[in-house]
């Protein structure tokens, strides 16, 4: 015999405007070239670490670490970024 029968709605997905605004703006502001990352050479890949962070890892000894920090910075610049807004680490 059943005893108690329950009965309930779940929420509907998360769709709220503001909160997806919000989120949003946060990865514009964060990781403003997420939507291009990882970044992958034939020297190296590059992706977000932290907020503002690119952690580039060389993938052979062929490519200094300054100069793959320059390459990057300048790619930074080529999507209309100033590359100062970033730190870089060298993998």
């Amino acid at each position: 015999a059943i005893l108690h029968q329950f009965s309930f709605t779940t929420k509907p997905t998360q769709t709220d405007q503001i909160i997806l605004d919000q989120i949003h703006a946060e990865l514009k502001d964060k990781y403003p070239l997420a939507n291009k990352t990882p970044y992958t050479t034939p020297e190296y890949r590059v992706i977000y670490s932290a907020p503002l962070t690119l952690e580039i890892t060389l993938k052979t000894g062929a490519l200094a670490p300054d100069a793959a920090i320059s390459q990057i910075q300048l790619w930074v610049k080529n999507n209309g970024l100033d590359p100062s807004t970033h730190q870089y680490l060298v993998k």
